[in-house]
């Protein structure tokens, strides 16, 4: 006997790197209104292959998405190092306030940059995006395990 679940039946979790965002399945959702458009493409998944499709488009577009994170983790990493090398100094040194003005340079520099705000919108877009498919690629293994 084959098991259905509705859209409305489906609220999962997801753990998103800057804490936990609730994909809901509202009427809204069903309905198209308020929902990014991924929402309204990726529905509950009921067949194998459906998932096979799902699973190709999280698979195509996750190499976007981990080389978009590469570049904004290399950003970061910069900072981090910065900010690491510049705690090593008393606060009123010239060798700390050399790094702070490299600090504001770099930030400077990357903000000055016409893609780096694109390229932070469109890594976390895919984050949410891919989040979401994989959620339902996990949804329907649960509940195809469990028939």
């Amino acid at each position: 006997m084959e098991q259905y679940i509705t859209r409305l039946d489906c609220t999962e979790y997801f753990n998103l790197s800057r804490g936990f965002v609730l994909l809901e399945n509202s009427i809204n959702a069903v309905n198209g209104l308020d929902s990014p458009e991924f929402m309204r493409k990726y529905k509950l998944i009921t067949t194998y292959e459906q998932r096979c499709l799902y699973k190709k488009d999280f698979q195509t577009e996750y190499e976007e998405y981990k080389a978009l994170k590469e570049k904004i983790d290399s950003v970061s990493t910069k900072f981090t190092e910065l900010q690491s090398k510049r705690l090593q100094f008393p606060v009123k040194s010239t060798e700390r306030q050399t790094i702070d003005a490299e600090i504001l340079e770099h930030y400077e520099q990357i903000q000055k940059d016409p893609l780096w705000q694109p390229t932070k919108k469109r890594c976390h877009d895919l984050h949410t995006k891919l989040t979401y498919i994989k959620g339902l690629i996990s949804a329907y293994d649960k509940s195809d395990a469990n028939t």
